[in-house]
Parts: structure tokens; sequence; C-alpha cells
């Protein structure tokens, strides 16, 4: 006879096979062929030794022979990943950021650096995780975050506190002075360096040594405490004798810079020969070129200018040959004002031409890093987002499969409950009568629910104690007021916050009579706003405290209103102090408005500078009798008034990128019509006055020049009678066009133009600048020279 499966066995087996099945289970990971990792423990120690033998050489020459240390550490890697040695792995990734790290390959430089972190992290190995921090901090400092490379000298200088390694504190507090003096933090860097002067007879390089007293008299000689400075310069030459590293020419440059910043010429003069012979010897022609122009520079100071012209010379010649910029700039400068001093007009009008050439360009390369910077900047800092995320995500994963098994296991636990109560109940239908069980199920009911209620009270007693505890501990400010801000509950820190206890500003009538007058007014429109809107909102204002001050908060006012009549029942505040906030916004925009002031100061400047250079030309005028040279210098005097006039009107706007086009053409049509005050010429003007970019508005002025100039000399000869017109308008936009175009026109009734003239063959400076700034434009030129002459521009509005 075939048996049959009682029911709760059965209920036993389902839930068990259910609970078991793959559905509910976590994933199993099946590795393909190519991830099978071999057990280390299984493999002969050789191939660990060697591992770290390549890891060895390779942060060896990282800093000599890069290259050769990239090919240790990649060999390295590939061998570790075959043995699964991870340790070996992750010292070769630290080695490889470190290469690309030098390499300015700063997204994989982090790379490696993280993968080796994570190891570090897994393993608790702190020794790996100190090497990984040491290259975020010079990461981080390349990439001129200071803030960051700080918070990993921190983490450095804890591990090496912890573990008593002093021979690197010295070198750390050298770090910390430098990223304090470059953030401006100059007590904080002095207590660093004497920190590390503290630690110094443990310092293992001598070049450690050296560059903690060039440091330290850097910042003394920042603070104008010379003599000081002097002093530490020359402990760090006596810390070298023998100048290993090359290192003494750099410091006996600094100490003629130092004299000469106390005006002790000689001195400086003599420290720069020997910084010149040292450098010399070390062959470095960067520094060399460098000491041949402080040399130059502190002759003209003297007023020897021979000398300083041999000097100045020689350093800029290196200076071309090997390119170096920044040199050729302070070179040119240094000999523009040598011929100025010996008044040589000539060729101080060439060398301050070269001289404005070699700055542009050092302020390209200047551009350029700045925006390599904040390029690599922003990768780096998405690829930190990116690891956090993912990071975040590992940690979810794990959590939903701890989760998952907790709850297939309470599933399992449950089931076997649900079996055991149902044998318990068939036993007891078995052997008990049917009204008695159905009793027993009721009290047994009740009994759960009964003790189910004295759980929930439990809990929301509990809860209530937690809130409570919160909200009587919360550095914020937590309020309770009803429809007429009368407080129903303040939290304790009111009398931190504001000076009051909770009970005295539980008996103040209305809670805004703390609201500073100036801010009542803004107060109350913002909560008109709210009551529109039925809707949390911020509010920033003014408070007064006990004590009568006033300070700037932030509260965040939540309206609770009654379901039936929709009327404001009461309203929670969380309010905190926002004043440093509010001060760090007064002083962004003081910022933004000296940087305005500045950039005002630089139009000046350059206009006065043009200003300059038309003086120039006009004292070189006076060298010449021919008419033919003349006019050329004439014609250039007009062409830069007509570039200084966009400096001038830049420095009175307001606005610094844009000019009044209208305003701008008329003044310089009164500028060439004063300068040939031809009263037998009216000129008479149109102009549609709006606001152009700059960049327009200076070759428009320069072709109006141009144009003007050329009227005034050909189109009346002998003196003839006439008139010219000068006019900017708008053009009337063509069918299926989408662009707004407009016309400079500059029109005569002179004497006009040969029937074969053609513009763009003529080879005088003035076509060739009418023609390329027409073209720079995205213009077209119309010529029409039948009743005098005509000249037209066509170009579009918007660029």
């Amino acid at each position: 006879m075939r048996k049959i499966i009682p029911f709760p066995v059965f209920i036993f087996i389902f839930v068990l096979t259910v609970g078991l099945s793959p559905t509910f289970s976590a994933p199993e990971h099946k590795p393909d062929r190519a991830t099978i990792k071999i057990d280390p423990g299984k493999l002969p120690s050789k191939a660990m030794i060697e591992i770290d033998a390549l890891n060895g050489l390779s942060a060896k020459y990282i800093d000599s022979i890069p290259i050769l240390a990239n090919e240790l550490a990649t060999k390295a890697l590939k061998l570790s990943k075959l043995i699964n040695y991870k340790k070996g792995e992750a010292y070769a990734n630290v080695n490889l950021g470190y290469y690309y790290y030098m390499k300015k390959t700063y997204l994989k430089a982090l790379e490696y650096f993280m993968a080796s972190l994570n190891y570090a992290e897994a393993n608790k190995d702190e020794f790996i995780k100190d090497e990984v921090y040491k290259g975020m901090m010079v990461l981080f400092m390349d990439l001129g975050r200071r803030e960051r490379a700080t918070e990993y000298l921190l983490k450095r200088m804890v591990f090496a506190t912890k573990h008593n390694i002093t021979k690197e504190l010295a070198g750390f507090y050298i770090t910390m002075g430098q990223l304090k003096y470059e953030q401006g933090d100059t007590t904080l860097a002095f207590r660093s360096y004497f920190y590390a002067l503290y630690f110094k007879p443990k310092l293992a390089k001598f070049s450690q040594q050296i560059w903690l007293m060039k440091s330290i008299g850097n910042l003394y000689l920042s603070i104008k405490k010379y003599d000081i400075a002097l002093y530490y310069y020359r402990e760090a030459l006596k810390e070298n004798p023998k100048d290993l590293g090359n290192f003494n020419g750099t410091i006996y440059s600094i100490i003629a810079h130092t004299y000469e910043q106390k005006n002790d010429l000689d001195n400086a003069l003599f420290y720069n020969k020997i910084a010149l012979a040292v450098r010399i010897k070390e062959n470095h022609q960067l520094l060399v070129t460098s000491s041949l122009l402080n040399i130059g520079h502190i002759y003209l100071r003297i007023g020897d200018y021979d000398s300083s012209l041999y000097y100045l010379e020689t350093g800029l010649r290196n200076a071309n040959l090997f390119k170096i910029n920044f040199l050729r700039e302070a070179g040119y400068k240094y000999l523009y004002e040598l011929y100025l001093a010996k008044k040589d007009w000539k060729n101080a009008l060439s060398a301050l031409q070269t001289y404005n050439s070699a700055q542009d360009i050092v302020e390209n390369e200047k551009s350029k890093d700045q925006v390599t910077l904040m390029e690599n900047n922003r990768i780096v800092n998405e690829k930190e987002k990116q690891t956090e995320i993912l990071r975040a995500e590992n940690a979810i994963q794990k959590l939903e499969m701890r989760n998952r098994s907790l709850l297939v296991l309470l599933l399992i636990t449950l089931s076997l409950l649900t079996i055991a109560v149902a044998v318990y109940i068939q036993q007891l239908l078995i052997k008990n009568k049917k009204a008695k069980k159905i009793v027993e199920d009721i009290n047994d009911q009740l009994q759960d629910e009964i003790k189910e209620h004295v759980i929930q009270n439990e809990e929301l007693s509990r809860r209530e104690q937690e809130y409570r505890f919160l909200a009587d501990h919360s550095a914020d400010l937590i309020t309770l007021m009803d429809s007429n801000f009368k407080c129903l509950y303040i939290s304790p820190s009111s009398e931190f916050f504001l000076g009051y206890s909770p009970e005295e500003l539980l008996s103040l009538e209305d809670y805004r009579d703390l609201i500073h007058p100036d801010s009542r007014k803004s107060f109350s429109l913002e909560f008109d706003s709210m009551m529109d809107y039925r809707d949390a909102t911020r509010f920033v204002y003014q408070a007064i405290k006990k004590n009568g001050s006033a300070f700037w908060v932030e509260s965040n006012i939540n309206p609770i209103f009654e379901s039936s009549t929709g009327k404001l029942k009461a309203m929670l505040s969380v309010t905190r102090d926002v004043s440093s906030q509010i001060d760090q916004e007064e002083a962004m925009m003081e910022a933004a408005r000296q940087k305005e002031l500045l950039i005002k100061e630089v139009h000046h400047r350059v206009k006065n500078n043009l200003a300059i250079l038309t003086s120039l030309v006009n004292m070189q005028k006076n060298e010449f009798t021919d008419h033919k040279t003349l006019d050329i210098f004439s014609d250039l005097q007009f062409r830069v008034r007509a570039m200084a006039l966009v400096h001038e009107q830049l420095y009175k706007s307001r606005n610094i990128e844009v000019l009044p086009i209208g305003e701008y053409l008329s003044k310089l049509v009164g500028i060439v019509s004063s300068a040939y005050a031809n009263k037998r010429v009216e000129v008479h003007q149109d102009f549609f006055d709006e606001i152009v970019d700059v960049e327009i508005t200076l070759p428009l002025g320069l072709i109006v020049n141009e144009l003007l100039t050329n009227a005034y000399k050909y189109a009346f000869p002998d003196n003839k009678e006439g008139n010219i017109w000068v006019t900017y308008k708008k053009v009337p936009r063509r069918k299926k066009s989408t662009v707004d175009m407009r016309c400079l026109t500059v029109r005569d009734d002179g004497i006009g133009l040969p029937h074969d003239f053609d513009l763009s063959q003529r080879t005088s400076m003035g076509s060739q600048i009418i023609h390329l700034l027409t073209k720079q434009l995205e213009g077209k030129i119309k010529i029409d020279g039948t009743k005098g002459a005509s000249f037209s521009i066509i170009l579009p509005a918007e660029r």
C-alpha cells in the first residue's frame, strides 16, 4: 500500500526546498579560465621573493631612471596577478602610481594609488597605506590642492608617531611648513619649521637639512627680517660645503636678492657673481642665465650702464638660445629700463616691443598651465567621486547579500516554527474536543494581541524619548510655534544660541520680536509667500541676542495646517547661525569688486603706455624732414590713439568687456578731425548706438581711422571744400536670414577714386589694415568711386 506524506511534513519539504533554492540564495561567482588564480600557498616562495625584488628595484629607480622603474613595476604586477600575490600587486600599483605622477598623468596615477589603497584598507596594512598617502600627498600638491595634501600629510604624521618613526617627522614638518607658507599662514609655517629643527639631527638626507634652513630663511625674507634670513641662508651653506646636489648656487643667488632688498647693492653684486661662478661649474644653463640677468640688473641700479649692457645681452643670448621665455621677459624689461636711463629712445622702443612680445608668450604659457591644472583637477575630482560611488555601491551590495542571507535564514526558521505549530495544533485536534480547541486558540490570539500592544506602547515611548533627546541636544535651535508665533516648545540650545533660557522664550508673546528691525519687512514678505505656497520655506535674516548683538541666522520653517479647515495650526522651525557664511559671501563680493578695479587699472595703464608710445613717435618725428616719413609716423600716431581710446573708454565704463559703439566712434572722429583742423571740410556723423564687445570695437575704430584719414589726405586737394559722412547703421534682415547685419560707411564728395582702384591689390599699410580687419570681422567691403569715394563694410551683428 502506498504511503501518503502527512501535510506538515509536506510543508516542511516545500519550505526547505524554496528556502535553499538558487532563487533566494546569494549569486555564486563562477570564474572563467582567464580569472582563475593559483593559490600562493601551493607555490614556492621564490616567486614572491622575485616580485618583492622587482618592486624594490622599481622604487629605487623611480627618481633616476623612471622608464626602467615602470618596466620593473609592470613585470611585478603581472607576476603578482598570475600567482594571486596581493601584497606584491599593491606595492607594484604604488610604484606605477608614482611613475604616472612624475609623467603628470594624474588620472592613471590616482587609479593605481586607489587600487593599492583598497588592498591596504581591506588587509589593514598600514605600511602600504602610508606609501599611498605619500603618493596622494605629492599628487594633490602638484594640483595646487593644498587642503587635500595637508589631509594626507597629517595621516602620514599619525602613522609615523604611532610607529615611532622619528626620522620621518622632520621631513613631514618641512612639508607642512611649505604648505602653510603657500596658503599664507606664516604663523603655522614658522611653527612647523621650528618643529622640524627639533628633529633635524634625525633627518636622513642632507638635502632636507639644506632645504629646511633655506625655507626658514625664505619665511623671514617674506616678512622683511633680512638679517635673520641671511643667517639661515649661511647655515644652509655650512650644511653643504662641497655643494653636493648643486644647491649652493641657488642659495648664493637668494642671499644676493636679500641684500638687494636691503638696498646693499655692493653685496648684492658680490653674491650674484659668486652664484654665477658656482652655477657655471654646475653647468645649469637656466640658472646661469638667471644670474647673468641679475648681475646686469644690479649694475643698472648702480649706474654702470656699460657693464649692465654686457651682462644683459649675454643673458638674453642664452635665454633666446634655450628658449627660456620667463627670463627673456625679465631680460628685455631690464634692457628697456637701461635704454630709458641712457635716453636711447630708439633702442628703448625696440626693447619695449620685444618685452611686450615676451610678456605675451609668458602669459599664454601661464594660461595654458592654469587650464591644464584645472582640467587635471576636474578629472581627478570626477575619479574621486566615481571611486566613492563604487565604494558605496559595493557596501550596499554586501549589505544586500547579508540581508538576503538573513532573510533566507528567517524564512527557514519561520517555516520550521510554522511546521512545529501545525504539528502541535494537529495533535491538539486529535486529543481534545473541538470546542476546547477553539477557546484555547482565542485565548492564545488575545495573549498575542496584548503582548503586541505592550510592545508597541514601549516602542512608542522609546521613540518619543529618542526624539526628545535629539531635540534637547541639537546644536540648532528647534522651535514649535502656534499660528501667532507664540512658542509652544523651544530646545535648550536657545541659551547658547540667543542667550535666553527656554522658559524666557516660552513666555515671549511673539517670537518675531527677536528679529532685527532691518530684517522684519523681508521676513514678513517671505512669510506671506510661504502661506501662499503652503510649503516649507527657508528664511535668512538678522536676529537679536539677549545682549543686544545682531547676527545672521537661517530658519527652515515648516507650516502645519489643519486637514479639515486648512488653517495654519502650528509651525516647526529649525534655526542655525550662518554669520560666517554671510561674511564669506560678502568677502567674495568684495574680491570681485577688487578684481574689476584691477582690470580697470590695467586698461588705464595700457592707455598711459600707448600715450607714452605716441609721445615717443612724436619725438622720433622731430628727427626727420621727409614728408613721406612724417606721414608714416602721423598715421602710426592715429592708429595708436584709436587703440588708446578703447582702453580709455573701458577704464571709464562700468562694464570692462563692452563699449557703446556710437560714443566711441564719435570721439574717434573728433580726434582725427581736430588733428587735421581743415575748416573747409565738414564731417557728418550718424551712429546707431549699441553695446559692442571690445574685440569688435577696436578693429572698427582702426578701420574708421584709416578711411577718415585717407579722405582728409586725398579727397580734397588744393584746399577744396567738401563733406565727409561717417555712419554706423542697422541693415534690414533679408528673407530667410536669421542673422542681423550692420553697415559701417565712410563717404566723401571729393575727387573720387581711379577707375581701376582695387583695395585688395594695394600694398600700403592702410589698405592692408582695412582688408585684414574686414576679413577678421567676417565682413564684406563695398567700394563706390563714382560720386566721390564711398567705403561700406557689411558685417554680422553677432559672431
